[in-house]
Order: C-alpha cells, then structure tokens, then sequence
C-alpha cells in the first residue's frame, strides 16, 4: 500500500491517503495481536465511501478532511445559432437565400431564354439584371406574411410587420400613429402595402438584413470585375432604407460608397427579438395562443413554425399539419378572431417561456442565468424538466444546452464554481438522460460512472435506477 500523503490528529492519530485514492486511519485494536514477541495495538481501517483522494488534512481541534479529484465530464457540443437561417425561411425571399447559399445556379429559364449566365453581355448594368432576375420570380407568400414592400418598379416582396416593428423604431412609431407621413401605404385585403423608394435588390437585402441581421452573398458573373456605379446605387438605397427605417447597424455595415460588409460588427437581431413577445398586438399581432396548464400565451405562428420542428409540422399548410390548421383558422374566425388555439395543457408557464425565450432569441446557456432555486437538487430538477419539453418539441440546440447545464459545462456553473453530476446524483442524471434521448450527457454520465465504479457500488447508488 503507498501511501501519498499522511497527516497527524491532536491526539496522535493517523490518517493516510494511498496512491490509489483511499483512505485509512489508525484505530485501537479490540484485542492486542502478537507478532514476533511484540503486540501490535493498532491498526490501520479503510474509511468507506471515499475515493480518489489525492490529500489529507488534520487540524488541532481533531478534525480530518479528504480532498478528492472529482472526474470532469465531458464537453458537451451546442449546435451553433441558426436563428437567422431559420427566419428568413418564413418569407418567399428564404427560397432564393437557400439557392444561393447551396450554391446552385440559375437555370437557363431563371436567366436569359437565349443561355446561360455566361451568355449575358458583359455591359455595364448585366450585373444588375442578373440579380434582379433572382427576385422578380418569387414564390407566393404564406398567409402569415401581411405587409408588402412595393419597390419603385412595382415588384412587391411579402414580409411580416412583427418582423418590421421589433426592428424599426420608426415604424413602430409609425403604426401607433398611422396618419404620420413618415411612410406612404395602402390598406387593401388586410395586406399593408409600404412604398419604398428602391430597386429590387436593394430591397431584397434590406429583407435579408431584417431577418437574418447579416446582408446577403449576391452571386458575381464569371469572369467579370465587379461594376463599381451598380453596387455604388445599391449602397446608396441601402443607406436610404437603413435611415428610413432608423436600422443604425445596417447603416455601419455600409462602410464605403461602394461596398458593404456582409456581417455586422454588433448584432441586434437576438435583442430585437426578444422584445418582440411582449409587444403589443397593433405593433405586432399575434396568430396563435398557446394554451398551457396555468395561462395562455400569445405567439407568432411563423416564428413557431419555422424555429421549432414540432410546431412545423403542426401548422404546415401543405403538410400533415394542414388540415388541423385549416380547421382550428375556421373556428378562430368563427369566434370573430384570428387568433387559433393549441392545446399544450401538460406544459406550465414557468417551463414553457423558457423554452419560447429561446425560440424567439435562439438564446445559448445564459437562458438559465436568472434561474434561482433554493437548493441544488431544485436546479437540477428544472433543468431537467426544461430538457425534457425540449426534447417533446424537438428543439435540439435548447436540449444540448441543457446537458450542458447538467454537466457542469454552462456559463451560470463555470462562476460559482458549482458541480451538478455528483456521486449521489449521478444515476438520476443518467436515467434522465437515456429518458429524453440526451446522447451526450448519457455519454458523459458513462464515462463518470466507469470511472467512480468502485465508489457507486459500495455506496449502492445504483440502486435508484429502474429495472426498466
């Protein structure tokens, strides 16, 4: 047995750590063991429960202590933010995003009907031409989408006015005074139709800008050098529009006359949205209402449908989901409202707007900075809970935050200092984490177990786990 590290009480008894990571101290024997002539009065005892000490302290009032090297789990990877990505799929510009973002290219119908790309003339202006040929042919919008930016070339790209107002301060204003002159519009077929002084494209990326804080990649022609007065006019409507719409990081994201930085410097998308759950209805309507088990909560369909896969195919007109949607919009406008109804009566509030706070902001590990329970077990239960809605919605990245949180890698723990995955506990966790599907926390708890075998036997910790 070496030992690694000993220490003496103040009544002279010794305590000694080995270099497997047990401790023993020294008792009095019940009866004195002879060993060639002499008796032996003590011994040395296993302290149960205790492994993987690497110290041992004693001080002058009689106390001990064991200072234990406690496994760190493994890192548990978050998927990265796609909030951005996930809006703009909510409107017809996304399907031209997804093209250009896949790489494909423009068929030859999307093009000139006499070739391809290549074939367009190299003059100055068949740069622009390509691009606006890329959003003049757009899908139609889905019945969500209720305001229309009409280009001064008559094309109207279908947009959202929560999307508008949470990011606008002007037109916020403009919609709680709506005979301001601050924006020409048309009311016609509940459609609100806002004239805008700019071509297509500049509008396309002032859109992209709104849904995805970033501006969009346009596609160069092959073997051509970039034509400084066309994109000198699409920086020069951009700053229109930016100003007009008082959007200060799109306007720093216009750094010279002729060119423009593709990603912000400070983003405001996240922030923008999350204001916009507790927006008013004329700023922002609302379309569904969440029926949970201790209130009803007012959401935005398109923001549901494209950030969570569970609500996508609920409310997916052309899916499965479109006949219950069809269904639940009658009764709405039956009752005289617009607003349906979904039922989620086993979910409470205190889970739930967690879970919308990071549908609507894609909000990381700091969704649970402002939790405060008394005792850890009450943390760990709710992160819990917390992992096993977002697995019933199917919400990935918000249940890798969670496993996260559990495995002591979330920012709140990293400042405190404090372990989540003990000895006791970490058969719970386990269970939880083969319950909800949680691979890389039940990876980790694994990995923990295997490792700590030795004391989760003794102990009997395994115990709490079903048979099932």
């Amino acid at each position: 047995m070496a030992v690694r590290d000993v220490a003496v009480g103040q009544d002279g008894t010794v305590i000694i750590s080995t270099e497997s990571g047990s401790v023993w101290t020294r008792v009095k024997r019940a009866k004195v063991k002879m060993q060639g002539g002499m008796g032996k009065e003590f011994k040395f005892a296993r302290v149960g429960s205790l492994t993987r000490i690497v110290a041992v302290r004693a001080n002058s009032a009689g106390a001990y202590a064991a200072i234990r090297n406690d496994v760190e789990l493994q890192d548990v990877e978050i998927e990265k933010e796609s909030l951005g990505r996930d809006l703009i799929r909510a409107i017809p510009l996304g399907e031209v995003v997804e093209k250009l973002d896949g790489g494909e290219e423009m068929s030859s119908d999307e093009s000139d009907s006499n070739g391809s790309i290549e074939d367009v003339p190299k003059e100055n202006g068949s740069r622009q031409r390509l691009w606006t040929e890329l959003f003049s042919d757009l899908p139609p919008p889905s019945d969500s989408c209720d305001v229309a930016l009409v280009t001064r070339d008559g094309h109207r790209l279908s947009v959202h006015k929560a999307m508008l107002a949470c990011r606008s301060p002007t037109l916020r204003e403009f919609l709680k005074h709506p005979t301001s002159t601050m924006f020409k519009v048309n009311t016609g077929e509940e459609i609100l139709e806002i004239q805008v002084d700019t071509d297509i494209v500049a509008t396309a990326q002032f859109i992209h800008y709104v849904y995805t804080d970033t501006l969009l990649d346009l596609p160069e022609e092959p073997e051509t050098v970039i034509q400084k007065p066309e994109r000198e006019e699409i920086v020069r409507q951009l700053r229109t529009l930016a100003s007009k719409f008082q959007l200060k990081h799109l306007a720093d994201l216009l750094s010279s006359s002729w060119n423009f930085a593709l990603t912000p410097f400070q983003k405001s998308l996240q922030k923008d949205l999350q204001t916009l759950q507790t927006m008013s209805s004329t700023l922002a309507p609302t379309d569904a209402i969440l029926c949970l088990s201790d209130r009803e909560v007012r959401c935005h369909s398109f923001v549901l449908a494209v950030r969570c896969p569970f609500f996508e195919a609920m409310l997916d007109n052309a899916g499965l989901g479109g006949g219950w949607l069809a269904s639940r919009r009658r009764e709405a406008f039956a009752e005289g409202t617009s607003e349906f109804r979904i039922q989620l009566k086993h979910l409470s509030y205190n889970i739930m707007s967690l879970v919308l706070e990071h549908i609507y902001s894609d909000a990381g590990v700091e969704l649970f900075d402002h939790i405060q329970k008394v005792t850890v077990d009450e943390f760990l239960e709710f992160v819990i809970e917390v992992m096993a809605v977002a697995n019933e919605l199917l919400l990935d990245r918000l249940k890798d935050i969670c496993q996260s949180i559990l495995s002591r890698f979330g920012n709140p723990l990293k400042k405190c200092g404090l372990t989540l995955v003990t000895l006791r506990n970490v058969a719970t966790i386990l269970e939880e984490a083969d319950t909800y599907a949680a691979e890389q926390l039940k990876d980790s708890c694994l990995d923990y177990c295997a490792i700590n075998a030795e004391a989760l036997l003794e102990n009997r910790y395994f115990c709490v786990i079903s048979a099932s």
